[in-house]
């Protein structure tokens, strides 16, 4: 396992310049995923990556292939709320692992081209076929649980060539999550309820499968 610290900014230029350089040496890695608590930045982690390949190509095609993200493959709401589910949307649970593992497992398979589901945080709600994955190139994705053991998330692990465990401290993705729900409309006190019964459970997990990551990325702020 390799540690590195840095900016987020400086860790994704580092990575996609090597993995440009590993496609000039027809070495792609097909995918790269990024594990984490939540409000590590594993979607910002994933923008700031995609942006930094886009003009790049392989041979006549896109380096980059298309996002995968695990959010994509939350349950409905209406789901959520015939499985008891609603105060615990973000759990393992509350995740279609079944079909994300499906879904990667073509993607990085590569004979087809993949359309994956995306989440739309204004809706709150999934969205069917919101991402084109082509079948070269680097396929991105991201997610709380990449890293887990447990049930058929332990398989997700193996279908990600590079995943890179966001490490970041607990005061920072708190304050972030407390910006980030009260955002989409909770009050304050609502906010921390959520954070104590959902999101620190959540980190937990995340923590707890560090080790199985290849990389560890020590974010430090700008």
């Amino acid at each position: 396992m390799q540690t590195a610290s840095g900016t987020l900014d400086a860790l994704c230029q580092g990575l996609a310049a090597e993995l440009k350089e590993m496609a000039q040496n027809h070495n792609v890695i097909r995918v790269v995923g990024f594990a984490g608590p939540p409000g590590a930045g594993k979607s910002e982690a994933v923008s700031k990556l995609q942006k930094l390949l886009q003009d790049a190509t392989l041979g006549t095609q896109p380096l980059l292939a298309g996002i995968l993200p695990m959010d994509g493959f939350h349950k409905s709401n209406a789901v959520l709320a015939a499985e008891e589910l609603s105060d615990l949307k973000g759990t393992p649970a509350s995740f279609d692992v079944v079909g994300f593992l499906m879904t990667l497992d073509r993607a990085h398979d590569g004979t087809t081209v993949v359309y994956a589901p995306g989440y739309d945080r204004a809706l709150k709600e999934p969205v069917a076929a919101s991402h084109k994955i082509e079948r070269t190139g680097i396929v991105l994705t991201e997610g709380n649980y990449l890293a887990s053991q447990d049930g058929p998330w332990a398989m997700v692990r193996e279908a990600i060539d590079l995943l890179i465990y966001l490490d970041v401290p607990e005061n920072v993705t708190h304050q972030r999550l407390l910006e980030r729900h009260q955002e989409a409309g909770k009050t304050l006190a609502e906010s921390e309820t959520w954070i104590a019964r959902v999101d620190a459970p959540d980190r937990l997990l995340a923590e707890g499968s560090r080790h199985r990551a290849d990389r560890i990325w020590i974010i430090t702020e700008n």
